[in-house]
């Protein structure tokens, strides 16, 4: 969404501060292309303006910071709490042995200890916690939701949502954390408080608000279909949703609430047209249905099947917009040699296939993106969705799960990559148990 800056957090997930770790390997890269074309003119690129100095360094701070890399999680623990106690380090430095202890917390001891500190840095450094506080929030419900303890999930969630703007990206991972977890009622009250301050906001992508928007949106129309409401209190949410996006069109919205909640039944067949191509409106009704699919038949709670069926929306709309085909080669590139790849079978317009999937979850898990926590719920998922259109009885349907064996190599390296790259302990083993028996 946003170019990452010299103090933001590197991408790669080291836990270090860009400018501390990929910026001049970036830059390097960035030089080489540019010596590659030669004369070809290029526009001005501010990455490489040059920045005024850095600070002088802290001597205390540096050696520290060395003692702190090669130690382990017990030392690095005491030497963070010296650091606040003593008021020592500026913001970059104390966010940097924050993200550090934070990738070595990989046991259900060391959380609580990582929560303790970011709970000490919150009262104690109230300077570096408003300079970071989106991410420590995003390390404080990551460690609180592993061990199960949300007694404090909420009030955490609601002050990142009142500065949702600072580190936009790391607020929507967030908001994909929390309905990862089921954490429907806490999403909705912090989206209440952010939307309006991301309107306001300078400096977003245009689409940004927007998706802000449409994640409340689906909030409340879930807490309609969880309290049970009738077509008759629709007007209900009507005016609700119009608080929310006063060009809503109503009838759509009547639509996808009931096909979520079970009152309505969209044929799979009727989702493509003479050309076998996707009404994706269509499409959006029939991931509602699937949401409460997973709900009633799965026990998923109806926020995380709501996460799942979006995602499944997102790579199929993407698919079918062609968004996902093999890039063409560069004409600056060398000529293709060796034999032709096979020509592979069209897969299912409803259904996965191995090349789109990849280059789909590859963006997701893209340097800037990183939404672990939706491609994990995707990947989860993605055998009862074959459920679901089963029982939908969609023609020419790879009965039995057999139409998901192509993805098996696939799958097998995401949870690889989600153990290693995640930072939630959740999610490997939920993808694991789903493809269980499939992979």
């Amino acid at each position: 969404m946003t170019k990452t800056g010299r103090n933001e957090s590197c991408p790669c997930g080291s836990g270090k501060k860009y400018k501390k770790c990929c910026l001049d390997k970036d830059e390097a890269v960035r030089r080489d292309e540019r010596e590659a074309l030669g004369s070809v003119p290029m526009a001005p690129d501010d990455d490489l303006q040059v920045e005024p100095e850095e600070e002088a360094v802290d001597p205390y701070m540096a050696k520290l910071y060395a003692r702190f890399e090669a130690a382990g999680f017990d030392e690095r623990l005491t030497m963070l709490r010296e650091v606040l106690h003593e008021q020592q380090g500026i913001e970059d430095d104390v966010f940097d042995l924050v993200a550090l202890l934070q990738q070595s917390a990989t046991g259900e001891e060391s959380r609580p200890e990582v929560n303790r500190c970011l709970g000490a840095l919150r009262r104690q450094r109230a300077d570096c916690w408003e300079q970071n506080m989106g991410y420590f929030v995003n390390y404080f419900l990551i460690n609180a939701l592993a061990l199960n303890d949300t007694s404090e999930i909420g009030e955490y969630f609601l002050q990142a949502s009142r500065q949702p703007d600072r580190h936009i990206d790391v607020y929507c991972s967030t908001i994909d954390l929390l309905a990862y977890h089921g954490q429907h009622k806490v999403l909705t009250e912090g989206l209440r408080l952010a939307l309006p301050l991301v309107e306001k906001a300078e400096g977003l992508m245009s689409w940004v608000a927007g998706d802000i928007a449409s994640r409340l949106i689906d909030c409340e129309v879930l807490a309609w279909v969880e309290a049970g409401a009738t077509e008759a209190d629709f007007n209900a949410l009507r005016l609700v949703v119009e608080e929310i996006l006063p060009e809503i069109d109503v009838e759509n919205l009547r639509t996808y609430a009931e096909h979520l909640a079970g009152r309505r039944r969209v044929s799979a067949e009727a989702l493509l047209d003479e050309k076998n191509c996707l009404d994706l409106e269509r499409l959006s009704f029939l991931t509602a249905s699937f949401t409460g699919y997973l709900n009633r038949v799965h026990g998923v709670p109806w926020i995380t099947g709501l996460l799942a069926g979006r995602e499944i929306y997102h790579y199929l709309s993407r698919r079918e917009a062609g968004e996902l085909k093999a890039p063409k080669r560069s004409r600056f590139g060398g000529r293709f040699r060796g034999p032709k790849p096979p020509t592979k079978g069209t897969a299912h317009p409803l259904c996965p296939d191995p090349d789109t999937l990849d280059r789909f979850i590859a963006n997701q898990l893209h340097l800037f993106c990183n939404a672990y926590h939706a491609v994990a719920v995707l990947a989860q998922h993605l055998p009862a969705w074959n459920d679901f259109l089963e029982e939908r009885e969609v023609e020419e349907l790879d009965k039995s799960r057999g139409g998901l064996r192509p993805l098996a190599t696939l799958i097998e390296t995401l949870v690889r990559v989600l153990e290693k790259g995640s930072g939630d302990p959740a999610l490997a083993p939920a993808v694991r148990q789903a493809w269980a028996g499939i992979v």
